[in-house]
């Protein structure tokens, strides 16, 4: 029925119920997304997008699933750096290389002078994907630069230690 009529929020509705109350995440985030491509009200898109990121995180461990509904969301909410930093971990993970990096680049452009924990976990992305292309010593800056605004984030430290081993 959710096929043949996507725009109904009846049909939605108590699909997505179902979905979320017999765990079926992967059919959930799939629906979830496909009824982000027929809502124009950004609030309802926003908490879609909150409800698949949270899957994708808590429940599957696939930052990749969420990336189409990340990428319409972006188009409601240009200037949210979490829903943009969330895309360009999404496209890392499915090897979308070069497009996590362009975003991550603007986003830490967008921080200004700033230096904050936000910040260090654009840095911290751009560690993983220099490290994902085989650039340790990219990788080991965006570190240093990472640990110097966030000095308490164990993520960052671990990952400058196996880096720092491997170069």
């Amino acid at each position: 029925a959710f096929k043949e009529a996507p725009r109904n929020p009846e049909v939605r509705r108590l699909l997505i119920m179902q979905y979320r109350s017999s765990e079926q995440w992967e059919s959930l985030i799939e629906t979830l997304t496909a009824a982000a491509q027929h809502i124009e009200d950004k609030n309802t898109i926003l908490s879609h997008v909150r409800e698949v990121q949270e899957i994708c995180q808590n429940q599957l461990e696939r930052t990749d699933l969420a990336v189409p509904i990340l990428e319409r969301a972006i188009t409601f909410a240009p200037d949210n750096r979490d829903l943009k930093l969330s895309l360009a971990e999404g496209l890392r993970a499915t090897e979308r290389l070069d497009e996590a990096q362009e975003l991550t680049d603007e986003i830490v452009k967008d921080f200004g002078r700033r230096r904050s924990i936000e910040r260090a976990a654009a840095h911290l992305l751009l560690a993983r994907i220099a490290d994902d292309r085989g650039e340790k010593e990219k990788a080991l800056q965006e570190l240093e630069t990472a640990s110097t605004m966030d000095s308490q984030n164990i993520e960052i430290w671990q990952m400058l230690a196996k880096t720092a081993r491997k170069a």
